[in-house]
C-alpha cells in the first residue's frame, strides 16, 4: 500500500501562507494595543483647553469611525478562528451589568451620550478579550506588548526632551497649571501618564521573566524612572505596595480576601471618610497626612451629593462630571469642584454612574470574581509569569481606583490593561499554553476555524468548566483544544 507524501512545494505554500497570516495578525494586534496605548493624538496640546468648558456630552466622530473598524476586524478573526465560547468570561454577571447601565441610561441625565459611551464600553471590553484570544503563541502577545511598550516609552522621553511643552506639564496650560514641571508624556495628563509607567513596570518584569531579560529590565526601569518625575504620588506609592501584595497573595492563601476587600475597605473608609468628617480629617491631619489627598477631597463631597440625590439609579453612564447642568446648577457658586473631569474614585463614579446596583455589580465583576480566578490560576500550577503579570496588573487597577477613576474608561491604556488583567485571570484559571518546544496539530490554510481534539482534564478544578490549550509553535491558524472534564 502507497503513502501520500505532500509535496515540497505544497508544504512551503501552506508556509507561505501561515507567515503571511501571522504577520497580518501582528498587525492587528499592534493596531488594538496600539490604539489604546499610543492614543491617535500622541503629545497633545493642553493650552487650549479651559476648565469652564463641558465636554461631557460632546464626541469624536474619528475616534468613533476607528473604533468601529478595529471592532469589524476583530469580531470577523474572533469568528473565523472559532474562539467564542472564550470571549465574555462570566456572562450572566456581565448581562445583568449591561442591563443595569442601559437602564440606568436610559433613565440619567443624558440618555443619548449615556447610551452611546455603555455601547462603547462593551466594544472596549470585546476588544481586550479579542486580544488576549488571537495571538497565536505567547511568543507573538510578548513581541506584540513590546513594540508598544517601547513606543510609549521611548516615544515619552522624545517628547520630554524635544518638545516639552507637549510632554510636560506648563504654567501656561489652560488646565491645572500648578502641575507645571511634572511629566506628562505622550499622554494629556500626568496621573494617566503615572499609571500608563506604572502597569509599563509590570509588563517590563514580564519580559525579563520569560525570555527578554535586557529589554525587559530596560523597560521596567525606564517606565519607573518616568513615574517618579510625573509627579504622580498615588501611582509611585502603588508601584511597591502592589508587587508586595502581589508576592503575599501568591504565597499566603488564608491571607488573600483580607488582602484584597481589607485593603480596599479600609481605604476607601479613611479616604472617603476623611471628606465628610471634621474628625476623621482632623485625625490624618495630626499624622502628618494631607487629609484632603492632593484637593480630592472637595470632589468626594460633591461627589456624596450626587448620590444623595440618586442613590439607586445613578445620573447615567459618564453624564454627570463636565456637563452644562452642573457648570450651571447651584453646586457651582459653591465648590471649584464642578470642573473636575472625574471623581477621582472608581468606586464613587460607578455609584454617581449607576447608582448603589451599578457599585454591588462592579464589585463582583471588577474584585470577587478575578480574586477566585486568580486563586484558580495560581494554585492549578498554571503559567506563573503571565498569571503573575495579570495578578500585578488587576491588583494595581482595583487599588488604583481608591484614588482615580480607573474604571469604565473607554479611552487611554488604563481601563484597557486592567481589562487584560481581569480577563487574563479568567483564562489563566481555565487554560493552558502549550510550551515553546511542543508542537501543534494546525489546519491548512491560516485562516480556516481551528482543529480542534480532546485535552486532558485538570484535576485541579472541581467545577465544570472549558480548558484551552494553545498551540507555541504554528505553521497555521491556531489551536485550542476544549476539554469538559473536570477543568
Amino acid at each position: 500500500m502507497e503513502e501520500t507524501v505532500p509535496s515540497q512545494r505544497g508544504m512551503s505554500g501552506v508556509s507561505a501562507a501561515s507567515a503571511a497570516g501571522g504577520r497580518r495578525l501582528t498587525v492587528l494586534l499592534l493596531a488594538v494595543m496600539g490604539y489604546f496605548w499610543v492614543t491617535l493624538s500622541p503629545l497633545p496640546n493642553m493650552s487650549g483647553l479651559t476648565s469652564d468648558t463641558p465636554w461631557g456630552g460632546t464626541s469624536n466622530v474619528i475616534n468613533q469611525i476607528v473604533v468601529l473598524a478595529m471592532f469589524g476586524v476583530l469580531l470577523s478573526c474572533v469568528g473565523t478562528r472559532g474562539v467564542w465560547g472564550l470571549l465574555f468570561q462570566q456572562r450572566l454577571l456581565l448581562a445583568a451589568l449591561l442591563f443595569w447601565f442601559l437602564l440606568t441610561a436610559i433613565l440619567g441625565d443624558d440618555p443619548g451620550s449615556a447610551l452611546r459611551r455603555v455601547i462603547f464600553g462593551v466594544i472596549v471590553i470585546f476588544c481586550a478579550n479579542a486580544f488576549l484570544l488571537l495571538p497565536r503563541n505567547q511568543t507573538q502577545f510578548n513581541a506584540v506588548i513590546t513594540a508598544v511598550l517601547c513606543v510609549v516609552v521611548l516615544l515619552s522621553y522624545f517628547g520630554v526632551a524635544a518638545m516639552p511643552g507637549r510632554a510636560i506639564h506648563q504654567a501656561t496650560d489652560g488646565l491645572e497649571s500648578s502641575l507645571a514641571g511634572d511629566w506628562r508624556g505622550i499622554y494629556s495628563h500626568k496621573n494617566i501618564t503615572a499609571a500608563a509607567m506604572a502597569m509599563s513596570v509590570f509588563f517590563g518584569l514580564y519580559l525579563a521573566a520569560t525570555g527578554s531579560r535586557r529589554l525587559g529590565w530596560f523597560l521596567a526601569a525606564g517606565a519607573l524612572l518616568f513615574v517618579l518625575f510625573s509627579g504622580g504620588k498615588t501611582s509611585t506609592i502603588m508601584v511597591p505596595f502592589t508587587l508586595l501584595v502581589a508576592w503575599l497573595f501568591e504565597r499566603c492563601r488564608s491571607l488573600r480576601a483580607l488582602l484584597v476587600w481589607g485593603t480596599l475597605i479600609v481605604a476607601n473608609t479613611i479616604m472617603i471618610g476623611a471628606a465628610v468628617s471634621d474628625q476623621i480629617g482632623g485625625a490624618l491631619s495630626s499624622l502628618g497626612i494631607d487629609a484632603t489627598f492632593t484637593e480630592r477631597s472637595s470632589i468626594w463631597r460633591l461627589a456624596m451629593s450626587a448620590i444623595a440625590e440618586r442613590p439607586l439609579l445613578g445620573h447615567g453612564f459618564q453624564s454627570f462630571w463636565q456637563t452644562d447642568k452642573l457648570f450651571t446648577g447651584q453646586a457651582a457658586t459653591e465648590t471649584w469642584a464642578v470642573t473636575a473631569a472625574n471623581a477621582h474614585n472608581g468606586y464613587i463614579e460607578a455609584v454617581i454612574n449607576a447608582g448603589v446596583p451599578g457599585l454591588i455589580l462592579t464589585l463582583l465583576w471588577l474584585v470577587r470574581s478575578p480574586m477566585r480566578r486568580a486563586a484558580d490560576a495560581l494554585d492549578g500550577g498554571n503559567d506563573i509569569q503571565l498569571t503573575r503579570l495579570f495578578l500585578r496588573i488587576w491588583l494595581f487597577g482595583i487599588f488604583l481606583a481608591c484614588l482615580e477613576s480607573a474604571f469604565y474608561v473607554n479611552t487611554g491604556p488604563v481601563w484597557f490593561t486592567i481589562l487584560i488583567g481581569v480577563l487574563g485571570l479568567g483564562l489563566q484559571a481555565r487554560s493552558t499554553l502549550a510550551l515553546d518546544g511542543e508542537t501543534a496539530v494546525h489546519s491548512a490554510a491560516p485562516m480556516r476555524p481551528m482543529a480542534m481534539e480532546p485535552a486532558a482534564p485538570r484535576p485541579a478544578y472541581p467545577v465544570v468548566q472549558p480548558a484551552i490549550r494553545i498551540g507555541a509553535k504554528m505553521t497555521g491558524s491556531p489551536v485550542i483544544r476544549i476539554s469538559r472534564g473536570a477543568g
